[in-house]
């Protein structure tokens, strides 16, 4: 109860102390730039890691590098420097001010999207609870630092998660997680080769087969562990794999192989004042394999000057096993009385610092040597047992749960991941459908606006031609007509008078002569191209407004002895007009990269050939559009005949024959 007060005690005077020292700096204090705060952060943080300061007055310090660092602006030099203020708290066994700063590093890395830092504070939570053995907190911060580890490809870091996800399971004995999560862990740092986790694997590994007692294994395992470090080593790992592997040959009751290993250990001279706990460790050890091989009775002095050396270092752990070890040596030599003592004892410390392992193994020993309470301990020995049982089973469940809950938040974000995905893809294949429509919409609607304008072209060009003809047809049938029947019958007339007056006459009958033969030279230009027309010109333009449209080259040949004016004009509009709608088939239809034009002479027939290497078509299957029956027609107006010639991926030839006899027939002044 007095215990507990003055636990609370402690944390009011802690939050009392922040809450002075923050109102304190705010405002007695004038305003600090950024680099200030730095500054004091930097230097109250080396103060709290001095080992020569006490330790109140590395605590102190580490409350005032608290203060000043919430005085920092967010960033990524704030987020370190909480992150080292949070771990020191937990170096220095501040339980209390290691969660608040802990939990501000994590709210302020989660603030700035930060996903390392918010791994590092995991860490942090998980090293915590690890300390305090509650392994469901401690597994599921260490997923979640891997988890982040693992975002920004960190993969030495998350290696390290897995090993630490690896000695909690280890330590719940669901082995085969265990050595799983090594196996996950170990060829990222055989890669980066480094020394001090490879041998941690692979003792974890020698530890794991060693619990199953598969001691050949473990035997293999530790021996890997002892070969992964180089010769020359000053961490003292090579002493402590001799001491595991010790304590194998020992379990199996090889109590010389065992002493041989520990004597190997004990052959470097440092390892009493760099490491006097493994020191007091091995001197142990060694001692119980040689009072169990019965061997000289040097081990006396070894057991009491270990539990001497544990006693000074504060090592209560060792402690109770030197006292186990010396009761077993008190009841070899008849003394029940000081065996029992000192098992009591072995067991009292073990229950207060709930040691379970050692609190059981010293029940069974008290169960051997005093059998008036035998009873006793052995009830006690099994309430303890199953409590202990309990205990493993509750931990190993809410592992359990807290890796399930991680998996189902894990499944769910691939999931998520995998329906963004997919909506994205669907929105783009929408949006390239879309533009596909509104592409084909708007070429479609070029197509149609362009028909227009050269329907429109068409309809002028041909009423002006129709007017040309009308007004030709009415000066020639009409005016000059009677101009003619007025000059006749003006010639016929007898008119007296004088000479002067007949030859004046004569000269008005010639007048209106010359003016009929004008009003005919009329009538016959309006009938033929206007001045600069030029038929081949006009097709060759239209070619190349065409191929530059359609993105195609062409060719153009035409007869070299046949004069413009020796085509009728109304074949020379039929004739366009077919060259037109041929083109405008191609454009639509054929695909076409290459188009021959050539208009030739032969045997007093006139040929036109269009060609293209466009897609083609099947002749038989391919029902007649709109543009082909207009050609058609119009080679009929002609008397014409009109040869289709197309293949599939071979293009489309269109050949057109002309009789050049029935134009001279039928147009004379051609």
């Amino acid at each position: 109860m007095f215990i507990k007060i003055k636990n609370n005690l402690c944390v009011y005077l802690g939050v009392a102390l922040c809450l002075f020292l923050g109102i304190f700096f705010v405002f007695f204090k004038k305003q600090a730039s950024p680099k200030e705060h730095l500054h004091r952060v930097e230097k109250q943080l080396r103060l709290a890691q001095n080992n020569n300061n006490s330790l109140a007055k590395r605590r102190e310090a580490l409350d005032r590098a608290a203060v000043y660092a919430h005085f920092l602006a967010p960033s990524a030099i704030k987020q370190e420097k909480l992150n080292g203020i949070a771990y020191q708290a937990y170096y220095l066994k501040d339980s209390i001010q290691f969660r608040r700063l802990n939990h501000s590093a994590l709210a302020e890395a989660k603030l700035t999207a930060d996903t390392m830092a918010i791994a590092d504070a995991h860490w942090n939570f998980g090293a915590f609870y690890l300390s305090h053995e509650n392994y469901a907190q401690a597994f599921y911060h260490y997923a979640e630092a891997r988890r982040g580890f693992s975002q920004k490809r960190h993969a030495y870091y998350e290696a390290k998660m897995w090993y630490n996800m690896a000695f909690i399971k280890g330590r719940l004995k669901d082995y085969e997680a265990s050595e799983a999560y090594v196996y996950k862990a170990l060829p990222y740092f055989l890669k980066a080769k480094k020394i001090k986790q490879i041998y941690r694997c692979y003792t974890q590994l020698a530890i794991i087969y060693e619990d199953l007692e598969g001691f050949k294994q473990a035997h293999h395992y530790y021996q890997l562990a002892l070969e992964s470090l180089p010769k020359n080593t000053n961490s003292l790992l090579q002493e402590a794999g001799y001491n595991n592997i010790g304590l194998l040959w020992h379990r199996q009751e090889a109590y010389e192989k065992a002493i041989v290993y520990y004597n190997k250990a004990l052959t470097n001279k440092n390892i009493k004042n760099k490491q006097p706990a493994l020191y007091a460790r091995l001197i142990d050890n060694r001692a119980y394999s040689q009072f169990l091989a019965q061997k000289e009775k040097a081990y006396e002095k070894e057991f009491w000057h270990s539990l001497q050396l544990r006693e000074r270092l504060g090592n209560t752990a060792g402690v109770i096993i030197s006292k186990l070890h010396i009761s077993e040596w008190y009841a070899s030599k008849g003394d029940t009385l000081s065996a029992i003592c000192y098992a009591q004892e072995a067991y009292d410390e073990a229950e207060r610092i709930e040691l379970r392992r050692e609190s059981l193994a010293a029940l069974e020993w008290l169960v051997n040597i005093d059998p008036s309470h035998g009873a006793h301990y052995l009830n006690l020995w099994h309430v303890l047992q199953s409590k202990h049982q309990r205990r493993l089973r509750q931990q190993r469940n809410n592992v359990a749960k807290v890796q399930f809950k991680t998996q189902q938040y894990q499944e769910r974000s691939l999931q998520l991941t995998r329906q963004k995905r997919i909506l994205l893809f669907i929105l783009l294949g929408v949006g390239v459908i879309g533009l596909l429509v509104y592409i084909l919409l708007r070429q479609r609607s070029k197509y149609k606006k362009l028909k227009r304008i050269q329907q429109k072209e068409q309809e002028l060009q041909q009423e002006r031609e129709d007017e040309r003809y009308r007004i030709a047809e009415d000066l020639h049938d009409g005016i000059l007509s009677k101009l003619f029947g007025v000059r006749l019958s003006w010639g016929l007339l007898t008119l007296g008078g004088t000479s002067e007056a007949q030859e004046e006459h004569r000269l008005y009958l010639k007048a209106l002569k010359e003016i009929e033969k004008e009003i005919r030279e009329v009538s016959h230009h309006l009938k033929k191209d206007p001045p600069g027309y030029s038929f081949y010109q006009e097709v060759e333009n239209l070619l190349r407004k065409k191929a530059r449209l359609g993105n195609f080259t062409y060719q153009l040949k035409e007869p070299k002895f046949l004069k413009e004016g020796d085509i009728p004009q109304k074949v020379k509009k039929h004739l366009y007009a077919i060259m037109e709608e041929m083109l405008q088939n191609i454009l639509k239809h054929a695909q076409a990269t290459h188009v021959n034009y050539q208009l030739s002479v032969r045997k007093n027939e006139l040929y036109l050939e269009v060609c293209d290497n466009g897609k083609g078509f099947n002749l038989e299957s391919k029902q007649e559009g709109i543009g082909i029956q207009n050609i058609k027609s119009r080679i009929q107006q002609m008397d014409g005949k009109l040869q289709l010639k197309s293949k599939l991926r071979k293009g489309t030839c269109y050949v057109i024959r002309l009789d050049m006899k029935s134009w001279k027939s039928k147009n004379p002044s051609n």
